[in-house]
């Protein structure tokens, strides 16, 4: 399975009754057969201690629009294009971040439907030593009703839990990439449950017994959901009518592990009038999977081998998508903020994302005025890992050559002191990503950061002197292009305007685009490594980008 990002995705389980957590990070809707809705990528809420999350995490996906009146009856309608590549996996979560030994009881029972056409499974997504994700994670998939779609890994043989037979599926961790177990009911081509039980805590024992955990294991997270390739390019219906999950033992909580925001307020401004947000397209490609495939930050996969991701960051070399969960608030002065770490709102028609894609990120919250007038507070610990992207996005998904003009104007903030830099980040042929797809930076104010790959050159775009890195394509990752503005040690600039356009132009003229580019997203916005554990600021005060 290839799949979405693993954002933490959700709360824990034992979930006090009255916390309740507000999480809606992007506009929804309610709809008069629904008490909530959203087709926004990311679309999430809150209900009954689990976070609901549409999680359109492949950048290549359809239409999908999730519904909810309670954590025990919702669903989606998805329209996803042919192919075998997981595009989205609607679900609901909860987090725990506790022992193994501590839970005495880990059960969870389902009703749901799908659709009989389309590439599909339904699926229990389980998370062990995932904070953050590491070579030591394991991810345990348990698919009950399959439609199509195959594990990665090989099979490695049958096990008898809960009166079933499973056949069980695994993909060690190797290259550094976590550890896939998948759990398939009565085998590929066996009976599917479209309800039923599962003893989740049986079948992590299990896997203890069979040396596919090892002997200090973390739950650190549970996921209901569909992991849906395609619907054959028309809407389908995926139901849950029921859906339950019982924990003893383990000190569950609402949220994922508590961290301390920033105390200080964003600096005051005054916000331009902002226009209403206009359609989105779906948010960056994004975090790690299980299926190998084409990949970008994380990866995607095809029938046989699933991945996780979310848009694609790298950052010293790789990026993005774990923590804080928190509400987003709306100030009285009309600005919205919000810890969560995939927090986001719209605003004259950009998307504004907290995006801490990084599972060892540290808290950070965004506030946002308008597109023009934004920013965040950020506490990261010392190191040289990109560790948040802090952006503004607009999403295109149209060949190059319709363009005349891309350009851009900022003007931005930042501390003195710790490792970052303000950067565009542009994306061609990224819908999926694959070995085709180029990300291409433009860095205008550099503190201590360096690309990707290796200096192939200067180039001189509109009056100014940029040092050109390339990371090629191998090995199946997309290539990385970055220019910086007067080498690592060069000038800096608060306030400038960017030719998309033309760097873009003096790519193809050096082959380092192909010869149809396609222009999926252009984001601006801080790629922090690191704050030396303090409190910092980032700002914009000014952003436009003019596309003719």
């Amino acid at each position: 399975m290839r799949k979405k990002r693993f954002i933490q995705r959700g709360l824990t389980a034992a979930v006090a009754a009255g916390s309740a957590l507000a999480v809606s990070v992007l506009p929804m809707t309610t709809a008069s057969a629904a008490t909530w809705q959203s087709s926004a990528p990311y679309g999430k809420t809150t209900m009954g201690g689990f976070i609901l999350n549409n999680n359109e995490w492949n950048g290549g996906g359809g239409q999908q629009t999730i519904w909810a009146n309670s954590a025990t009856n919702w669903g989606v309608t998805s329209t996803q294009p042919a192919g075998t590549a997981v595009r989205t996996y609607p679900e609901e979560q909860k987090f725990f971040h506790q022992p193994l030994s501590q839970f005495s009881t880990v059960s969870s029972s389902f009703a749901e439907s799908g659709p009989s056409t389309g590439d599909w499974e339904a699926a229990y997504d389980i998370w062990v030593n995932a904070a953050p994700i590491t070579a030591g994670t394991t991810e345990v998939m348990i698919w009950v009703d399959n439609h199509g779609q195959r594990p990665a890994g090989q099979v490695v043989g049958t096990a008898s839990i809960g009166g079933q037979t499973w056949q069980v599926w695994n993909r060690p961790s190797t290259g550094g990439k976590h550890a896939v177990v998948s759990f398939v009911l009565n085998s590929l081509t066996g009976a599917n449950e479209t309800s039923g039980s599962v003893d989740i805590l049986a079948t992590l024992k299990w896997m203890q017994s069979h040396s596919l955990l090892n002997a200090t294991p973390k739950l650190d997270q549970i996921d209901w959901g569909w992991e849906v390739c395609s619907t054959n390019g028309t809407p389908q219906k995926f139901t849950t009518t029921n859906y339950t999950l019982n924990t003893g033992g383990g000190s569950a909580t609402t949220t994922p592990p508590a961290t301390t925001p920033p105390s200080s307020t964003p600096p005051a401004s005054t916000p331009p009038a902002t226009t209403p947000p206009a359609t989105q397209p779906a948010p960056k490609p994004a975090p790690p999977t299980t299926k190998p495939a084409p990949a970008k930050k994380p990866v995607h996969h095809k029938k046989a081998v699933h991945h996780k991701k979310k848009a694609v960051h790298h950052k010293k070399v790789v990026h993005r998508k774990a923590n804080p969960l928190q509400p987003a608030t709306a100030a009285s002065s009309g600005m919205w903020q919000s810890s969560s770490r995939f927090g986001q709102t719209k605003r004259g028609g950009f998307i504004l994302d907290n995006n801490e894609w990084h599972g060892g990120a540290g808290p950070q919250t965004i506030w946002v005025r308008s597109d023009k007038s934004w920013g965040v507070t950020s506490t990261q610990p010392r190191g040289t890992a990109v560790l948040t992207y802090p952006e503004e996005q607009k999403f295109f998904h149209q060949p190059l050559s319709r363009y005349h003009t891309v350009s851009s104007s900022f003007r931005q903030s930042g501390p003195n002191a710790g490792d970052w830099e303000a950067a565009y980040d542009i994306w061609m042929n990224a819908g999926p990503i694959t070995p085709r797809t180029t990300e291409v930076m433009i860095w205008v104010d550099n503190h201590g950061q360096r690309p990707a790959g290796h200096v192939v050159g200067t180039a001189v775009i509109a009056g100014q002197r940029w040092q050109v890195w390339n990371r090629p394509s191998t090995g199946g990752k997309h290539a990385v292009v970055s220019f910086v503005l007067g080498g690592l040690n060069g000038a800096h600039e608060k306030a400038g305007t960017v030719n998309i356009l033309a760097t873009l132009t003096y790519m193809e003229s050096h082959r380092l685009l192909n010869r149809t580019p396609k222009l999926d997203q252009i984001d601006w916005g801080w790629e922090i490594c690191s704050t030396n554990g303090t409190p910092m600021h980032w700002t914009t005060s000014n952003y436009s980008l003019n596309i003719h």
